[in-house]
């Protein structure tokens, strides 16, 4: 990917290859950035992911994350428009938001309020640049660690 200016950045909880391992999900994925844009590649082993995979194949685009500065006033207002905030299975969510391995507090909304489209709510606490737009792509080539 460094031959379109795509990398791992530097330091940081991204600066790695991370791994999501819970019961009904397994996926590796890394952040890749290119100046102020993002794109994360899942490679899937077991789960949601895996099956979006097998029923759309390699490259799909899966979902879309919204950066936001403060998850919980995100809910808030999500919730007053009558939006119930989702877990990673697509079920309402209890928690008042999910905590990655990266620190990053996010949650999705509702797939059926999105015409199928995953669509998360991001809070990274260590960046605040708010309105940023990242896409993560599906694949099952095996992230170089």
């Amino acid at each position: 990917m460094d031959t379109f200016g795509w990398n791992l950045p530097k330091t940081g909880p991204y600066s790695k290859i991370l791994e999501v391992d819970v019961p009904g999900e397994k996926i590796r994925y890394a952040l890749l950035v290119s100046y102020n844009s993002y794109i994360e590649l899942v490679e899937p082993k077991e789960g949601l992911w895996m099956k979006y995979l097998e029923e759309r194949g390699e490259g799909a685009i899966c979902e879309l994350c919204i950066r936001v500065d403060d998850i919980k006033q995100a809910r808030k207002m999500l919730e007053r428009k009558g939006i119930t905030p989702m877990d990673r299975f697509n079920k309402p969510l209890k928690e008042k938001y999910i905590l990655a391995p990266s620190g990053a507090r996010y949650f999705y909304l509702p797939v059926q309020k999105t015409f199928g489209t995953w669509i998360e709510i991001l809070e990274r606490p260590w960046a605040k640049e708010r309105g940023t737009l990242r896409v993560h792509t599906c694949a099952n080539a095996g992230l170089k660690r």
